[in-house]
């Protein structure tokens, strides 16, 4: 999808107005913006909505910001392990609320705790709307993150702070100059605080800075596309549409990886041996690969540019699918080693391959991540965690590090 929907809900039990906006990726410009008078509203957004991808901010008065230090050799419990390090500090029985916490490394672990009513509230609210988003984030998240600086941003009726890479807090408006000292005090003191539009901040504990920027929540665009925040839709709230978007591109992409080698063969033999019989035979295996990778194509006409459109609607643009489908390929011999390990997202960011996949016991992923490392690719696990009678876990190829190694 070339436009991004991004909106921010209003802290529960408010009468807080909805900003939205739409932007286009391509051409890193503002499509649309708006303000809606309340969630009655939302549904305004639902044919927007069906043409993005939709990014929804939560309320930070809703979500609290924490961290927990883990042990050694905890990663791959940390369903378990999380709320019960964080029970003491919870006035909230642990089984009422919701943790989520990114794939970052180090035994220091940021985490965010919703009460899984609200989690539900959001659902039912977004569901009835119409609108269907596999990434939901804590508002602090809409604002970058600068070493030592702080940023903020009125929005609606509430002023959003981040004080670090994985802080910040979220104030009603008219209670800001009274609560934001206490706030402040629990963070290390910034250098500067920059904010995004007007900002009423008595005594602040930095000098202000107005940034410079025409409509402020655009730079929610930008901080989400660092991919800094916690996705809040894990574990009962993972998004079913994104289990089941991913199930089939990841196949069609490896087999797509397939028929690029194969018209990669094919090529070589037209532009330097010009053998009429070898290059029928590879134009035939590759047109086959094309249609098992994509059954809903039948007619070929020409099937490098018929490729090639089929990547960009998986999300590969034109720098990336070389690389992205070079991995693929060299990972197909883990698959058939572990057939077991099922995917369930893939995603391609930073230079890196993200996989998450379910298998039936941790052994099966570091197999996995043994016959991956055999085929020259620097692969890492992260979190892992029982669900029922299977383990869900993720993987992460740095294509980086693979450049480095070829």
């Amino acid at each position: 999808m070339h436009e991004t929907l991004i909106l921010r809900l209003p802290a529960f039990g408010s009468d807080e107005p909805i900003p939205w906006l739409v932007w286009h990726k391509s051409q890193q410009e503002l499509i649309a913006s708006g303000e809606l008078s309340s969630v009655a509203e939302l549904s305004q957004l639902k044919d927007k909505a069906a043409r993005c991808e939709v990014i929804v901010a939560l309320p930070g008065q809703d979500v609290f910001m924490t961290k927990v230090t883990l042990p050694a050799g905890a990663k791959r419990h940390l369903q378990r392990i999380i709320p019960y390090a964080l029970e003491e500090e919870l006035a909230s029985d642990i089984d009422e609320l919701h943790f989520a916490w990114p794939d970052a490394k180090g035994t220091e672990l940021p985490v965010a705790v919703v009460a899984k009513e609200r989690m539900n509230d959001w659902l039912n609210v977004l569901t009835n709307a119409g609108i269907d988003s596999a990434y939901w984030v804590p508002d602090c998240f809409l604002l970058p993150h600068q070493q030592d600086n702080w940023q903020a941003m009125t929005l609606a009726n509430s002023v959003i702070v981040r004080t670090g890479e994985w802080q910040g807090f979220t104030i009603e408006k008219d209670q800001f100059a009274q609560l934001a000292p206490s706030f402040a005090a629990e963070q290390e003191n910034p250098t500067e605080i920059i904010h995004y539009g007007s900002l009423n901040w008595p005594q602040a504990p930095a000098p202000l800075s107005a940034a410079d920027i025409e409509v402020p929540f655009t730079i929610a665009v930008q901080s989400i596309a660092t991919g800094k925040g916690i996705n809040l839709r894990q574990g009962a709230y993972r998004s079913q549409r994104a289990k089941r978007s991913v199930d089939l591109p990841w196949r069609a992409l490896a087999t797509a990886a397939s028929v690029l080698f194969v018209l990669a063969v094919l090529l070589n033999g037209v532009r330097y041996w010009q053998l009429d019989s070898q290059r029928e035979v590879l134009k035939t295996q590759a047109e086959q690969l094309y249609r098992d990778a994509f059954p809903g194509q039948t007619r070929i006409v020409n099937l490098k540019v018929q490729l090639q459109r089929q990547l960009e609607s998986l999300g590969l643009g034109s720098g990336d699918e070389a690389s992205v489908l070079a991995v693929l390929q060299q990972l197909v011999p883990a698959f058939k080693s572990q057939p077991d390990l099922q995917l369930e997202l893939l995603r391609f960011q930073n230079n890196e391959l993200r996989l998450q996949a379910t298998a039936k016991s941790f052994s099966q992923f570091e197999a996995f991540q043994q016959a991956a490392k055999a085929e020259g690719l620097s692969i890492e696990t992260g979190s892992m965690s029982n669900r029922g009678d299977q383990v869900s876990g993720s993987l992460t190829v740095d294509l980086a590090g693979q450049g480095a190694q070829s």
